[in-house]
Order: C-alpha cells, then sequence, then structure tokens
C-alpha cells in the first residue's frame, strides 16, 4: 500500500510539474512578474486599431510599458503606466484590472481600464480594454 501510495504522490507532482498549477491554484501580482512583449488587434470608434510593445510588471501590481498604436494606419508611440496608488488587482481564480494612464506621441490621452486572464503560470496574460467604443484583444507574452 506505500508504494502505491508514493506512487500516486509522485504522479500527481509530475502532473502538476508538466501541466501548471492544479485547477482552483491562486493567483497575486507576483503570478504575472516580469518583461513581457505584447501585440492587441480590433478596432476603436470603428476605426481599425492595433498595438505592440513592452510591458514590465513588478510584482507588485506595477506596470510600465511603451511601444506603437497604429489608429486607422497612423502609428504613433505610446506608453501605459499604472499610477502608484492604483496597483493592478489579480483575483485568486488568476482573473484581474488594471487601469494604465496613456501618453500617445508625448501628449496625455484617457485612462485604458482593462480586463485579463494570467494563463499557463504567467507565460501569458490576455485581456482588452473594457473602455466604450473599444473591441481590441490583448496577449502577452513573457520574455524567457
Amino acid at each position: 500500500m506505500k508504494t502505491k501510495t508514493t506512487l500516486l504522490v509522485v504522479t500527481l507532482l509530475l502532473a502538476t510539474a508538466a501541466f501548471g498549477e492544479p485547477p482552483g491554484a491562486s493567483c497575486n501580482n507576483r503570478s504575472a512578474m516580469g518583461a513581457y512583449g505584447y501585440s492587441c488587434s480590433g478596432a476603436y470608434a470603428g476605426q481599425p486599431f492595433a498595438a505592440y510593445g513592452y510591458v514590465y510588471g513588478d510584482g507588485r501590481g506595477q506596470w510600465h510599458g511603451y511601444g506603437k498604436v497604429s489608429l486607422n494606419g497612423t502609428i504613433l508611440p505610446w506608453t501605459h503606466d499604472t499610477r502608484a496608488n492604483d496597483p493592478s488587482i489579480v483575483n485568486p481564480d488568476c482573473t484581474g484590472s488594471v487601469t494604465y494612464q496613456i501618453t500617445i506621441a508625448g501628449q496625455p490621452a484617457p485612462d485604458a481600464h482593462f480586463e485579463f486572464v494570467i494563463v499557463d503560470n504567467g507565460r501569458e496574460v490576455k485581456g482588452f480594454p473594457v473602455d466604450q467604443g473599444y473591441a481590441v484583444s490583448c496577449q502577452l507574452i513573457r520574455e524567457k
């Protein structure tokens, strides 16, 4: 019986290592810590929208990034950062939300509010802006 129990424990440990955390595993801001490349595509106010860039999560809910955004074919640099007093929120089920303060071509733009899910043990974050007028999806992939 002891051999069967040991075999079961080893099998469960190997399955967890191979496939990530078991269902019901708890996430927090540290679950999506590190440097990510991202891309977004869709539409904003009925016009084509795309973006790409880099964003870094510090594990305490602060995110800082930059990249390029295409607004109906006009390509501009942009930045997106959380405010020090408004970190991202990550729920135990790995869903969350974040508010970015945005600049486009060096000029302030309205804040962007995103909802997301952390997947593959933090290797990816998938989400979309929830502000009116956006029909955009984004994918972040952690750098190796």
